[in-house]
């Protein structure tokens, strides 16, 4: 009699680490859907910078700081120099005097050309920031963290943060300790679980957006790529099929029953 009740608690324990297999390989698929439903909105961040990179403010390198045309203004200056030139040729001092405000004259107009470059490449580096900014706050908050909580009846629940309004997958279990086992099955269960969780919080990876950069001005070729590398925690979401699975692991010395499973798609 002894011999068949084990022999039927063993068939079920193997049914149910079956269940637990085949749930949580659910559970995988279902986070592979939702890394590549991330990775698209990464494409669509892409298309998104590039097209604000598109809309900036052209760089206009004809005016000064205070918006006036800097070739109208280097007109305006020669030619007033050219005149006090002709009508004070005779006087050498006064030619020199001239050349030396035709000198100040072309040394403001670079100066202004810095000035409106160097203020244009500024809001466009910004505004760039603050969008990719935006965007990582939000992709961060859309990838669901494992956590493991103690029940009343001393079960634990593992489950998903929940990021939404779904119901986050979770699954819940006991154990059962073996009379006269050397060591505690639930605890060493335990720390499995929390190194784990704890190993996939403070791992990091990195993620790579592209960033087109218009042209300064209409055909100046001058157009470029660059990849903007930002690290970003890692969750238990990207860690691979057999180390969740490692998570609830099947000991020699004891039994895991799993009370309830509950799967969202």
């Amino acid at each position: 009699m002894k011999h068949q009740i084990l022999s039927l608690i063993q068939k079920k324990n193997s049914e149910l680490a079956k269940n637990i297999d085949e749930q949580y390989l659910k559970c995988v698929e279902d986070i592979e859907k939702e890394i590549k439903g991330l990775s698209e909105n990464g494409n669509t961040l892409a298309n998104v910078l590039t097209e604000i990179a598109s809309n900036v403010e052209e760089i206009d390198l004809t005016v000064d700081e205070e918006g006036n045309s800097i070739a109208e203004e280097a007109n305006k200056k020669l030619e007033q120099s050219l005149k006090e030139y002709v009508s004070q040729a005779p006087d050498k001092g006064g030619i020199q005097t001239q050349l030396r405000e035709i000198q100040n004259h072309l040394t403001e107009i670079k100066n202004g050309w810095v000035n409106a470059n160097n203020q244009n490449n500024k809001k466009l580096e910004e505004q760039l920031t603050d969008t990719l900014a935006s965007y990582l706050e939000e992709l961060k908050s859309q990838v669901p963290m494992l956590v493991a909580t103690e029940q009343p009846d001393g079960s634990y629940q593992v489950t998903f943060q929940q990021t939404g309004t779904e119901v986050p997958p979770s699954v819940t279990f006991s154990i059962v300790d073996v009379p006269g086992a050397q060591n505690n099955p639930k605890q060493d269960l335990l720390k499995e679980i929390s190194s784990a969780i704890a190993q996939a919080e403070q791992l990091t990876e990195k993620i790579q957006i592209p960033v087109e950069i218009a042209e300064s001005t209409p055909g100046a070729g001058d157009n470029y790529t660059i990849n903007v590398e930002y690290d970003i925690p890692m969750s238990v979401a990207s860690l691979s099929e057999e180390q969740l699975r490692e998570l609830i692991k099947k000991k020699e010395n004891s039994w895991y029953v799993i009370k309830d499973s509950i799967m969202e798609d």
